[in-house]
């Protein structure tokens, strides 16, 4: 598919749906383990109008939360190469737009070859750098989280600010256009990160907004959502999911990544009924 990010309509709110082909992942009801499970979730994907696929075969789970360990970008893509191809023809058939979620460039390129439309980055291109020498190459949207050296070690609005204008700057010096990226705030728990952190992005949210850039929100049942009184583990945290996640379309969040694509699309479908009332 050939549509871009900033092919949405203002007003667009894009959904996209969670694939994990990593058996590590925290919330295991989303890991995809054949071909057959993979179609049938396409197929449910499709019927509720999802626009993303976020795929990811690498767990950045907080090891110390969730316990388990990560694995390399070797891993990584071996597993890539054992279910993306087939993912890609399903996608294409069914008109859905593909995520690629990596921070490396050999995993990235593996991906965009086969044709997938966009590199979530949750390290802001820090991990990587040479991810940016593709999305030229293959002019490709992304992703990117506040990030200084790994995921997950910023905390609060004023940082994360710092981190997204550091990282837009790098893509800057690149000549990436703007209107291919994404920024997302980095919701969750992560090694050393408080409560607090998550607390102080939601309090300050509405500041994002002078980025003047899609915004990317992936709350789905992490540990936001326990932050919150929404439930101590993940099977126990989709209606504080779809709470928040309706909350941040009111201040602002463009692009919604989630595991449950029928609950949340509902969701959304009953808040916007409401506001024409």
């Amino acid at each position: 598919m050939n549509k871009k990010l900033a092919d949405f309509k203002d007003d667009k709110i894009i959904l996209s749906g969670v694939i994990n082909i990593s058996p590590d992942s925290y919330y295991e009801k989303s890991v995809i383990n054949d071909k057959k499970e993979l179609s049938k979730k396409i197929a449910e994907f499709k019927e509720y109008d999802v626009d993303y696929i976020d795929v990811g075969a690498m767990s950045t789970k907080p090891v110390s939360i969730y316990g388990g360990q990560l694995i390399d970008k070797n891993t990584e893509l071996k597993r890539l190469k054992k279910i993306l191809p087939e993912l890609i023809k399903l996608t294409e058939k069914n008109e859905i737009l593909v995520s690629l979620d990596t921070q490396y460039s050999e995993c990235a390129k593996y991906g965009l070859e086969l044709g997938m439309d966009m590199v979530n980055d949750i390290s802001g291109f820090k991990t990587d750098p040479k991810i940016l020498e593709l999305l030229l190459e293959y002019d490709c949207d992304v992703a990117i989280m506040a990030t200084n050296e790994l995921p997950g070690d910023i905390c609060g609005m004023e940082k994360t600010i710092e981190s997204l204008k550091s990282s837009l700057l790098m893509a800057e010096k690149f000549g990436i256009q703007k209107n291919r990226i994404a920024i997302d705030p980095g919701f969750g728990g992560w090694q050393g990160r408080s409560e607090e952190c998550d607390l102080d992005l939601l309090k300050n949210f509405d500041r994002l907004k002078l980025f003047k850039l899609p915004i990317y929100v992936g709350i789905s049942r992490k540990s936001t959502i326990k932050t919150l009184n929404g439930g101590k583990e993940p099977n126990d945290r989709l209606a504080g999911s779809l709470v928040l996640t309706n909350w941040l379309i009111e201040k602002g969040a463009k692009i919604i990544r989630t595991h449950d694509v029928k609950e949340t699309r509902y969701a959304i479908n009953v808040m916007n009924k409401l506001k024409k009332l």
